[in-house]
């Protein structure tokens, strides 16, 4: 038997022993949290509609504005300017009063959108892989660190949860029905937004250069350009079986976009194709050199095209807008602003919104006419519309809010 005094011995020994321990593992929590499973009220809310939470507007990325919306008409006037510390190649996104941003400083930052006040900033890396952010709700999804996407609350820029694919993402995420849709160099993932979670992959076999086309989903379907090959892809959205492919015989480098029954695509080389969502079969094909004024070079694209339900909008290499019947790809109008377009229009009711060069431009959508125009600095990114503002970032690190 154990007297008095050698169990109290024996409990403080065990004590002081245990106290290191508890102590590690208090540090070790607060270092690196265990997953987290994201609240499905969190996400409820889903994309805002009064902002432009995604790239391209929403998951279909029509990059077109609701025409019911009663907007303020935008003059080109700058309501605020703030400096992010590095390179915007991303584009900015908008929801719920907040603007964020990512650039080569490291960080994404969430301003307010009214002011450009910082409300809170999280690393993301130094790297020049697309950091444009999709929001859902209470939750800001971005790609950090080359090859991993990141989980933030937006209330104040906490790490929910990071998954690695392992390979460079250049291209937005894209989300729809709870689950976030990811291209990482030549493979799709398709994740649980709540935690990470891969539900399917899908890899086009081959080497190349990573994607820069974001995912797009209309209802049950995804559309994935993974650019090793000229292939469109029509996937499963709940498992990933292939529904349908169409070689495009030329390297797709856009996101692609949904108009009515039809995705449209286009190519390096310049030609857009309109094929049937449900089908895959060729609907209509334009090649942009057809709009360019006699002697000039030839044409291709780097952008994304834009689309409301009659009419698709694309900038071109050599600086040229063109408007395109939806319907028929027949040649609406052209309107020439001789500096390289790489950024995906905005698109209202009425106008047109793209960078070119050093300026961004306000096209009237009915026939090309400008309305305005600022220099703002290298514009190579797309831009977030709101309600009031235009929100367009700048190689030079700034980010713009336009009136």
């Amino acid at each position: 038997m154990q007297s008095s005094a050698q169990k109290t011995r024996y409990f403080v020994l065990l004590s002081v022993m245990c106290l290191p321990m508890l102590f590690l593992s208090a540090c070790g929590e607060s270092a690196a949290p265990p997953p987290y499973v994201i609240a499905s009220s969190w996400l409820a809310a889903g994309l805002d509609t009064t902002g432009w939470p995604t790239f391209g507007y929403d998951a279909t990325h029509s990059g077109t504005y609701p025409s019911q919306a009663q907007r303020s008409a935008l003059h080109g006037h700058v309501a605020w300017q703030h400096d992010v510390g590095g390179s915007i190649f991303s584009a900015p996104v908008l929801a719920n009063g907040v603007v964020y941003v990512g650039s080569t400083g490291g960080n994404l930052l969430a301003l307010d959108a009214a002011t450009g006040t910082v409300r809170w900033k999280h690393s993301i890396g130094q790297f020049l892989n697309d950091t444009t952010p999709v929001v859902v709700g209470r939750v800001v999804f971005v790609a950090a660190n080359r090859t991993q996407v990141y989980a933030l609350d937006t209330t104040n820029g906490k790490l929910l949860w990071s998954m690695d694919a392992h390979d460079i993402i250049k291209a937005a995420p894209t989300y729809a029905s709870g689950l976030l849709l990811l291209n990482a160099g030549a493979t799709t993932f398709v994740l649980d937004a709540r935690t990470g979670n891969v539900r399917w992959r899908f890899h086009e076999a081959g080497s190349g250069w990573p994607t820069q086309a974001a995912p797009t989903v209309l209802g049950d379907t995804v559309y994935v350009a993974q650019g090793t090959k000229p292939i469109l892809y029509a996937l499963a959205l709940a498992n990933g079986r292939q529904l349908w492919s169409y070689n495009a015989s030329e390297r797709l480098i856009a996101t692609p976009v949904i108009v009515g029954q039809n995705v449209v695509v286009s190519t390096w080389n310049g030609h857009l194709l309109a094929l049937n969502t449900t089908t895959g079969v060729l609907r209509w094909s334009y090649d942009v050199n057809r709009a360019l004024p006699q002697g000039m070079p030839t044409d291709g694209i780097a952008g994304s095209p834009a689309a409301t339900k009659d009419t698709v909008f694309i900038g071109t290499y050599n600086g040229n807008v063109v408007a395109l019947n939806a319907q028929s790809g027949q040649l609406r109008w052209a309107h020439l602003i001789d500096a390289p377009i790489l950024g995906v229009p905005a698109v209202t009711s009425d106008t047109l919104y793209i960078s070119g060069g050093q300026k961004m431009y306000a096209l009237l959508t009915k026939n090309g006419a400008a309305s305005w125009h600022l220099g703002l600095g290298d514009v190579r990114s797309d831009v977030a519309l709101g309600m009031h503002q235009l929100y367009v970032g700048t190689v030079e690190g700034s980010l713009y809010a336009v009136e």
